[in-house]
């Protein structure tokens, strides 16, 4: 009984490991593209707060890497801070720095994810 009660435990204590190891992806990688100018910094962040990271825009694209990120769906919000005011700069409703939302589902085999910058002030404007 003892030893059925010790292996039960073991097991159980093993499960539990490979469920929580399977919970966190070392890394994600977004390449944001579309980066309009080669100034400021490209800004990212999941919808919470929870997970960011910015790089600086050196050309037409960045890739920013997100670590310890738990497996799972995300909506990420990008823009390009081109004033480096950390901070997305709007016009009324309408945002004035290019950007983009991106929904994502993260696990091990989706770590890298491509996102496309847009100047949404301009496609109001051609409507």
């Amino acid at each position: 009984m003892r030893r059925n009660l010790l292996l039960f435990v073991m097991m159980f204590v093993f499960m539990g490991g490979i469920a929580l190891s399977a919970q966190t992806v070392d890394s994600v990688t977004f390449t944001v593209t579309n980066v309009p100018t080669s100034t400021g910094k490209v800004m990212l962040s999941d919808a919470d707060g929870k997970y960011y990271g910015m790089a600086d825009a050196t050309g037409d694209s960045v890739e920013i890497r997100i670590s310890d990120i738990p497996a799972g769906k995300y909506r990420f919000y990008v823009f390009h801070d081109a004033n480096g005011n950390m901070k997305m700069d709007w016009e009324g409703n309408t945002p004035t720095e290019y950007c983009a939302k991106q929904d994502v589902e993260i696990n091990t085999d989706a770590r890298a994810f491509v996102v496309r910058l847009e100047n949404i002030k301009e496609k109001i404007k051609d409507k």
